[in-house]
């Protein structure tokens, strides 16, 4: 059974709030600075 969300083109469900905040503060940080967010990555 899968949740289909027309607004999200890879049919996810759409993340609410501060949570889809947080995602898409990621991703702007992930464009500009990739150098840091491949630090995060080795450090986690």
């Amino acid at each position: 059974m899968e949740f289909k969300c027309e607004c999200d083109p890879h049919g996810r469900k759409e993340p609410s709030g501060i949570n889809r905040i947080i995602m898409e503060f990621k991703s702007f940080i992930r464009v500009l600075f990739p150098e840091l967010f491949k630090a995060e990555l080795i450090e986690s």
